[in-house]
């Protein structure tokens, strides 16, 4: 069997943004399944690498969200 070549996350974020532009003129329900079959994909990949996928993602979200500016309410 050959191996895959080494993908790199831009290109893969690429294929992704490709795929849901192409994806506009479907119906919700239609695009809804087609994201679910995308995000029950990537579960599956993340649990074959013992990657726990909703905990990597809440980790992100926190990481980012350090990295982000803080919002000031009431104009002070």
């Amino acid at each position: 069997m050959a191996r895959m070549q080494k993908t790199d996350l831009t290109t893969v974020k690429k294929v992704l943004t490709s795929f849901a532009l192409g994806r506009s003129q479907e119906s919700a329900t239609q695009l809804e399944a087609e994201f679910g079959d995308l995000l029950l994909f990537m579960i599956h990949l993340a649990d074959r690498e013992g990657i726990d996928l909703i905990r990597a993602g809440q980790r992100q979200v926190e990481r980012r969200a350090k990295s982000m500016p803080r919002v000031v309410r009431g104009g002070r």
